[in-house]
């Protein structure tokens, strides 16, 4: 693969794979040091949309709008997400013994993430038009629980491979969701 428009054409088939069990899921995705290096460009690719989404969907699931704070908040949190939660995982692979199939688990990650909020946008547009916020609920739910199996097959596939370790970065991911966005909440209340 040459770049990033290959990484994007690919990255859906590697996630397939990925989720069905399949062993040549990582065959998709460039696993070399521009392959890291670009597939952060991937979930930045979609903050904005994902900015929009979520207030789209708060809404629709009953929550007030958000504003202007809310908005430069959200996307504060899928930034620093982005960039912290590789790291915290990066740190418990090397330490435990997972660094070798960090790469992977890193391009995958945000690859997945892409898409997933690519679909969360979606979800967003059609909250905006109307879709019933029970109808808008019984799609964000599973795509959370997909998020979060990924995750833990990302784990299993690519660091150590122990279920423990992989329940621990799944664990870690929705830590690392819920520090983030409170900590750009908190950065935008204090200097917004």
């Amino acid at each position: 693969m040459s770049g990033l428009a290959d990484d994007l054409a690919a990255s859906p088939a590697g996630l397939g794979r990925l989720a069905t069990g399949r062993e040549n899921w990582s065959d998709a995705f460039a696993l070399s040091t521009p392959g890291v290096y670009r597939s952060f460009a991937a979930p930045m690719m979609v903050l904005p949309l994902s900015v929009i989404a979520d207030d789209a969907i708060s809404q629709a699931l009953g929550f007030p709008p958000g504003g202007t704070a809310a908005a430069w908040a959200s996307a504060l949190g899928f930034a620093l997400y982005t960039l912290l939660y590789p790291a915290a995982v990066g740190v418990l692979a090397h330490r435990l013994g997972g660094a070798a199939g960090f790469p992977a688990f890193v391009i995958a990650l945000n690859w997945m993430r892409f898409w997933l909020h690519v679909a969360m946008a979606a979800l967003g547009l059609a909250a905006m038009a109307g879709l019933p916020g029970p109808v808008v609920a019984s799609v964000w739910i599973p795509l959370a629980g997909l998020s979060l199996y990924l995750i833990w097959r990302l784990a299993r596939e690519t660091l150590t491979g122990e279920f423990g370790f992989s329940l621990l970065v799944v664990l870690l991911a929705l830590a690392a969701e819920t520090a983030t966005n409170y900590a750009a909440f908190l950065l935008v209340r204090t200097f917004g």
